[in-house]
């Protein structure tokens, strides 16, 4: 069985900032949409983890560049990143330091990065690039105003097909019976949901496609619900796993208007349980438990974990997962690397004190 490194991910979202930037029993193969099933998503961007300046109950991009200029901690872990040139051109980097910044020469790199590059369909150990598309799509989609310019509307249409052209090859391949639940459909049934919200309303056969990738990611849902943590490890789920939950959850929260109910009682519990499985996964002499398909490299020296502890900390607002991760992160594996997830880091002063309610479709 391939085993990536403990490294890998990091090569392409290093080390922590990236979650500081964006939280089975009945789980069987798919099955047709109920009739009548709709998914109404909000026709704007961005709608992505992220709203519309001003939008009550969500966070905007404004918060983010408050708290880089108003907060010397947050500006100090992801100042050296923002403005280095470290992984110049890549698309989820250069939206994410559009964000932060406010500079749309990072919106033109993420965007020709993208136009220029190829989104290629490889099963679950490559989605997490297709979710990094999705966010970095939606971010920049507005960056040159409500209704982009004729040269960067052209760039934009052309993502967006490589954008639907994954999601397809997705839900045609969890469709099938290819991929297995553990290493391949949960994760797919996520990132397959989060990229089919990045793409246009109104259009019949996205609309299809967010059908279809709401029964997988319910299924999701449930297999996780009913796990507790990830039964192949903690190698595979901190490497490209970990991620993809708690983004697929803020993502529904941000972009649906209007949806069936969900297939499990409470998501944000069910998260919460998956964060404490991770933190329980680290021993305390700074590696994993030995379970699973745990990597050679098993002490955990490079900060991979911590890009997901934190995000699972920040979504579901839970003290005893921020104190696990500040406990067992050392200031330099903290700041190592730091990158665009920093831009999910939630600012205190504008966070909603309640969860906004959404009509039934």
């Amino acid at each position: 069985m391939h085993r990536p490194s403990v490294g890998r991910s990091l090569d392409v979202w290093p080390a922590r900032a990236l979650v500081l930037l964006v939280g089975l029993a009945a789980v069987g193969m798919w099955s047709p949409p109920a009739a009548g099933q709709t998914i109404t998503i909000i026709d704007e961007h961005p709608r992505l983890v992220f709203r519309v300046s001003g939008t009550d109950g969500f966070r905007d991009f404004q918060d983010v560049r408050d708290l880089y200029t108003g907060n010397a901690t947050f500006r100090n872990e992801v100042q050296g990143w923002a403005t280095g040139s470290s992984y110049s051109g890549d698309p989820i980097h250069e939206a994410a330091r559009y964000v932060i910044l406010n500079d749309t020469a990072h919106a033109d790199n993420a965007l020709n990065a993208m136009n220029s590059g190829s989104l290629g369909y490889s099963g679950s150990e490559d989605a997490e690039t297709a979710a990094q598309w999705a966010l970095a799509y939606d971010w920049i989609y507005s960056a040159w105003g409500a209704t982009p310019p004729p040269a960067q509307a052209a760039k934009l249409t052309g993502i967006e097909g490589k954008l639907a052209s994954w999601v397809g090859n997705a839900l045609s391949d969890l469709d099938s019976s290819s991929p297995s639940l553990w290493h391949g459909r949960a994760e797919l049934g996520a990132v397959a949901w989060v990229a089919a919200l990045a793409l246009p309303a109104g259009n019949t056969t996205y609309d299809s496609y967010r059908t279809r990738a709401w029964n997988h990611w319910q299924q999701a849902l449930k297999a996780t619900h009913a796990s507790g943590g990830w039964p192949e490890g903690p190698t595979y789920w901190i490497n490209n796993r970990a991620i993809t939950f708690p983004l697929a959850y803020q993502s529904f929260e941000s972009a649906v208007s209007g949806s069936p109910a969900l297939a499990v009682a409470d998501p944000l519990e069910d998260l919460r349980t998956l964060g404490l499985w991770q933190a329980y996964t680290e021993r305390g002499d700074g590696s994993f438990e030995r379970y699973g398909d745990v990597s050679s490299a098993v002490r955990i020296s490079n900060g991979t974990p911590a890009r997901s502890m934190d995000y699972y900390a920040l979504v579901t607002q839970d003290p005893a997962l921020g104190a696990a991760n500040t406990a067992t992160r050392p200031t330099t594996v903290l700041t190592a690397g730091t990158t665009c997830w920093a831009t999910t880091r939630q600012s205190p002063s504008r966070r909603a004190t309640t969860r906004p309610t959404r009509p039934p479709a």
